[in-house]
């Protein structure tokens, strides 16, 4: 029996229950609608019924009682709206750890964090605060991006490397069902359509290994040169792809949902689809990874993060 045969289709997750909601203190003694964050994570609460906790973190010659103040009167602002609501402010000088931290403790299920845009994407190497956050293993993170709670489109990108560590050969395994599981619940609880996107990695806009027919049907991948040993071993992977992303297309239609298949690198492919779909959020995969494997493969959620022009929702440690 194919192994792929076997993988769950059926995730069965309630994954918006308990927010984290990560805040600056400036957004303390601004008004609440000025808040993105704190707009995004009571969009999210009447839609998904979660509790929200918000967390500050700050240097500790900031923590005073004016900003103590500040803090429970915004707690109240919120609670008044009736929203259920808790808080804690942290001076720990990692304010990641000090996040991931406290989300272990609350329990939560996703971080909602504002984008930081002060260090834009640089090869994938620095330690930026965004791409620590992401590589956690306790909650998936909602990046705010965009102003306004509005969250009309839902693009889900599955199958993509950085749900797993190759990026020559990516394929559509359980992870890939977990995400899109994570995203048609999104949009279901938003009120909003939902789209599917796989990208096979080719170093150009075409597929010249394979042989792709969409709209519906998904035909035989085949290589041109599967009569050698190495084109033979292409094939059959090739075609286990095939399997895969036909069995994943028809899950994808009995759910009334659409699936595209574009060619390319995962991180333009996904951020210009991204663009194409007028998208208001992007769901995909992002799972920890070491050192040594950031420099063997160069990740994809991280550029992905940088590039889009929508909130980003990076379902991590899967």
């Amino acid at each position: 029996m194919d192994s792929y045969s076997t993988i769950r289709t059926d995730h069965s997750i309630d994954p918006y229950k308990r927010a984290l909601v990560m805040v600056e203190s400036s957004e303390l003694t601004t008004a609440l609608t000025d808040s993105p964050v704190l707009t995004k994570a009571m969009s999210m609460q009447d839609a998904f019924g979660c509790d929200l906790k918000l967390f500050c973190c700050v240097e500790e010659r900031e923590l005073t009682p004016v900003l103590l103040t500040a803090f429970e009167e915004r707690l109240n602002e919120i609670r008044a709206t009736g929203s259920a609501v808790e808080g804690t402010i942290n001076c720990q000088a990692d304010a990641v750890e000090a996040a991931i931290t406290s989300a272990r403790d609350f329990s939560a299920d996703i971080v909602v964090k504002q984008v930081d845009e002060a260090n834009p994407y640089y090869l994938g190497i620095a330690d930026h605060s965004d791409w620590r956050l992401m590589r956690n293993d306790v909650a998936s993170v909602w990046f705010v991006k965009q102003p306004g709670a509005a969250i009309d489109r839902v693009v889900a990108a599955v199958g993509h490397s950085g749900e797993l560590a190759t990026r020559r050969h990516t394929y559509l395994d359980e992870q890939s069902y977990h995400v899109y599981e994570a995203a048609r619940h999104a949009a279901n609880g938003l009120d909003s359509s939902l789209h599917a996107l796989h990208v096979v990695e080719s170093a150009g806009e075409e597929l010249p290994a394979y042989d792709i027919a969409l709209n519906g049907n998904i035909m035989s991948f085949a290589r041109a040169d599967s009569g050698t040993g190495h084109g033979q071993r292409e094939n059959a992977k090739a075609n286990y792809h095939g399997r895969q992303l036909r069995a994943f297309a028809e899950h994808v239609d009995s759910l009334g949902n659409d699936l595209d298949v574009r060619a390319g690198t995962a991180e333009d492919v996904i951020a210009d689809f991204s663009r194409e779909a007028d998208a208001d959020l992007l769901v995909m995969g992002a799972r920890p990874m070491t050192r040594w494997e950031r420099l063997r493969t160069a990740p994809v959620a991280e550029p992905v993060l940088a590039e889009a022009p929508c909130d980003v929702l990076a379902i991590c440690g899967i």
